[in-house]
């Protein structure tokens, strides 16, 4: 019978990185999430991979935030973490994530993260999200996304979004984006945006939006735009709308 639950937290954090090591599956799987809070960074670092994956999503989410960020990248135990054990994840242990931990979460462990773990990641390292990881969003999930982590996304990321993700958008969320942001949307993205977020666009958005963005509104999208953002339209703007736009503007 394994004496590993009769250590003590204090007991288990100054064993030696050897004897981390030399831990059996059967030895981490009894681990209580007190002795796994107590171990530092070294000893995360010496945990076999074989080891990391038998751990329960609770005793994941029991290791030291500061000491989990520093071991965990070792061998690149992360990315090898089942989507249940990032659900585990706490918010702390988020919190200290770095640009590096972010890069190797999978689609599938980003799919799996719930909105409370995507509002922990800071926002420099939300913005390294890459073009398929951002893909891999719920509608659910960008839309619980906080202003200042959506103005942070690359252009690149936003324009891989898919028209789904681009309609969760909030209105918020919208007017958060920078100009550039908004200008990296494609044709077929700006034409799936909904009236009421057409209508929250700043003038600044607005203004700077591409010919083909412009041709591309439908009716519904033209008539949601406010008196104040027609006003603000450039002369060369209003020139190439179609000529159903302009009906539609002058019916308003």
């Amino acid at each position: 019978m394994s004496l590993i639950t009769s250590y003590t937290s204090s007991q288990i954090r100054t064993l030696t990185t050897y004897q981390i090591a030399s831990f059996t599956t059967a030895d981490f799987k009894l681990l209580t999430t007190l002795q796994i809070a107590a171990m530092t960074s070294a000893q995360v670092s010496a945990i076999e991979t074989r080891d990391i994956l038998v751990l329960s999503s609770s005793q994941i989410g029991a290791f030291d935030a500061t000491e989990f960020s520093d071991g965990i990248l070792t061998y690149d135990k992360l990315s090898l973490m089942a989507a249940s054990q990032i659900k585990g994840l706490s918010t702390a242990q988020i919190s200290a994530f770095t640009t590096s931990h972010i890069a190797e979460l999978t689609t599938k462990d980003i799919a799996a993260l719930s909105t409370a773990q995507l509002n922990s990641f800071q926002t420099a390292v939300i913005a390294t999200l890459s073009t398929t990881q951002t893909r891999a969003l719920t509608t659910a999930q960008l839309a619980g996304l906080s202003t200042a982590q959506v103005s942070s996304l690359s252009t690149d990321s936003i324009n891989a979004l898919t028209t789904r993700q681009i309609v969760a958008l909030t209105t918020s969320q919208l007017t958060s984006m920078s100009t550039d942001q908004v200008v990296a949307l494609s044709t077929a993205q700006f034409a799936a945006l909904k009236s009421a977020q057409i209508a929250a666009l700043t003038s600044e958005q607005l203004n700077n939006l591409a010919s083909d963005d412009l041709q591309a509104l439908t009716i519904a999208q033209v008539r949601a735009l406010t008196t104040a953002q027609i006003s603000n339209l450039a002369d060369t703007q209003v020139a190439l709308m179609e000529t159903r736009d302009i009906a539609a503007l002058t019916s308003k």
